[in-house]
């Protein structure tokens, strides 16, 4: 019995790949993490036509800093000293009323660059309240005030906090440590702003494009507001304020086509077609761009379309340029990113300067281009008969033999033994015929050997994803698959890299590991070997300028045998698949 314990990542660029991904890891998110949304006492406070509704997790440090609110009078925390207040732009306060006081587990919260831990954040009890103050007029601006303590500047507490007005966040989770003022901008929430410029978002701008260049596919993706895009398109819906499923659906394909249309990316000097990847209607939070699920509601003001176009290349361009023509009295300038497999370039794109360029300077790097090479099988156990070369001495033989019957003069009989002698030594490589030696003991495949094969053709299995047509995926895959094998494998992955929280987007497989490898009983017929094995896989979906991994470990049964002298995987039947932290 095999047993085997590798704990050895199949990735060939192994160091330089960690130290890439590190680094790319870094730079990936465009938005900001200070911690403050694992502060002792978060605010999430939301405005809405007809009413603000302030959310409250307060942590037992704070409580005193809370004391008015917990008296059951909101109104009391207008003057800053026991409470978090809101007034309006005449100075005067807000007053509000208390929904719901009562004790909760703290909400697991996470950033785009700093994910939560997969658990409620330290497992502890805060005290939910909720406040909500009806509007009967619309204040032109809202001062936050932090409880302080008498006589002080900075707040008493604690306090991390977020603002959407209208479903658009304001900001990015900041902190909140002494009075700030909010305008409100209510004929289009998405210029509503903190007079502090520290106090921002970072998908602030009506329009974002980013360039991605990878090995087999060069990526052009764009972020616009339907209100923004309704300058260069007509976009008529029945309620701006609620745009219905069926809306929606048409809304989007017209989109798409709209910007196939207005294709303007060129690689490597030619111009190429694209393919629209996908387009669809998309969110900001502090987790960063995110898909709108279903039941969300869509606004003309706030609604956000996402579009990327997809060019499909031989291997990595040498260079690509993207050019922008969508500029108006109001959007003079699109912020961009150029991202490549070592770095993000920012840029704006003005009318004076349109164009993207990006030239590859990587002549040093090693791309992690696919290599698909077929794993050589020895053989074990086996005799090699050179049959055509054993049929022609035979014959030589039978002539020698019968010559003399057939009374063939000796030169004709010598001549005609010496030709095919001489062709069975030509033939003796060609033509072998593999059997199994019976005097041999049974094959057994050595343990470093087999780690090896299992390793190269998980490996080859996953590299064939990194290219983008589907004949290129099947034809890598026969070089290490056989049969059916070969299409449940191409469905099978295609749907587990599915990474359906990203809006169906296709995880880019960066790493597999294997962890556990068993033989199972005795080796079959013509060296068919079995093996238990575990194995963990790293994917990466990057868009919008955002890097969203995923971990996923599978257990299955693996069957291996050479075909025609290579190492294939002949079955697998999945035992367990299980997705990680």
């Amino acid at each position: 019995m095999l047993l085997i314990k590798p704990w050895l990542p199949i990735c060939q660029l192994g160091l330089l790949l960690t130290l890439m991904a590190l680094s790319r890891t870094a730079h990936a998110h465009l938005t900001t993490y200070t911690g403050a949304e694992r502060s002792s006492t978060v605010a999430e406070l939301r405005i809405d036509a007809d009413r603000i509704t302030l959310r409250l997790e307060i942590g037992d440090q704070d409580r005193e800093a809370f004391a008015a609110l917990f008296q059951g009078d909101a109104a009391k925390s207008d003057d800053g000293h026991q409470g978090l207040g809101l007034s309006d732009d005449d100075g005067m306060p807000l007053a509000g009323e208390v929904k719901i006081m009562e004790p909760r587990l703290r909400t697991e919260r996470s950033t785009a660059s700093q994910p939560a831990a997969g658990q409620v954040q330290g497992g502890s009890m805060v005290t939910y309240v909720e406040v909500v103050y009806t509007l009967t007029a619309r204040p032109a601006a809202l001062t936050l005030t932090p409880p302080r303590p008498d006589g002080g500047d900075e707040a008493a507490a604690e306090i991390g906090f977020i603002v959407y007005h209208e479903s658009i966040p304001v900001i990015d989770f900041q902190y909140l440590r002494r009075p700030e003022t909010l305008r409100l901008d209510w004929g289009d929430p998405w210029y509503s702003a903190f007079e502090n410029p520290e106090l921002q978002r970072h998908h602030r701008a009506p329009i974002m494009t980013f360039l991605y260049v990878e090995p087999y596919e060069v990526r052009f993706e764009i972020l616009i507001r339907l209100k923004t895009l309704a300058s260069w398109m007509a976009l008529e819906v029945q309620n701006p304020m609620a745009i219905n499923a069926d809306e929606q659906a048409r809304l989007l394909e017209r989109i798409g086509p709209f910007f196939l249309q207005q294709n303007r990316v060129r690689i490597d000097g030619a111009a190429s077609r694209p393919i629209l990847d996908r387009v669809q209607f998309v969110k900001m939070t502090p987790q960063g761009i995110q898909p709108l699920e279903a039941a969300e509601r869509l606004t003309f003001h706030t609604g956000l379309a996402g579009v990327i176009l997809a060019y499909i290349t031989p291997g990595p361009p040498r260079e690509v340029t993207a050019d922008w023509k969508f500029f108006n009295d109001r959007i003079t300038s699109v912020p961009s990113t150029i991202i490549d497999p070592v770095s993000q370039l920012p840029y704006d794109l003005t009318p004076a300067q349109p164009r993207l360029r990006w030239t590859n300077m990587l002549a040093n790097y090693n791309y992690r281009v696919a290599t698909i090479d077929a794993i050589a099988a020895q053989a074990g156990n086996q005799l090699d008969i050179p049959w055509p070369s054993m049929l022609l001495g035979l014959a030589a033989i039978l002539l020698f033999g019968l010559g003399r019957r057939l009374k063939l003069k000796g030169v004709y009989r010598l001549s005609a033994m010496a030709l095919i002698l001489v062709t069975a030594v030509v033939v003796w490589p060609f033509g072998r015929m593999a059997v199994r030696n019976p005097l041999a003991p049974p094959y057994e495949l050595p343990d470093v050997e087999a780690i090896l094969i299992l390793q190269g053709l998980l490996q080859n299995t996953y590299r064939a994803f990194d290219f983008r047509t589907e004949s290129d995926i099947y034809d890598k895959l026969a070089v290490s698959v056989t049969g059916d094998l070969i299409t449940d494998i191409y469905l099978q992955n295609r749907k587990r890299l599915v990474m359906e929280e990203q809006g169906g987007a296709q995880a880019n497989v960066q790493d597999v590991q294997l962890l556990d490898a068993a033989q199972i009983g005795p080796p079959g017929k013509r060296q068919r070997l079995t093996f238990q094995c575990t194995w963990r896989i790293t994917g990466t979906v990057n868009h919008w300028g955002h890097t969203h991994q995923r971990r996923n470990q599978y257990e299955a049964k693996i069957t291996i045998q050479p075909v025609e002298q290579t190492w294939k995987l002949v079955a697998l039947d999945l035992i367990d698949e299980r997705r990680l932290p």
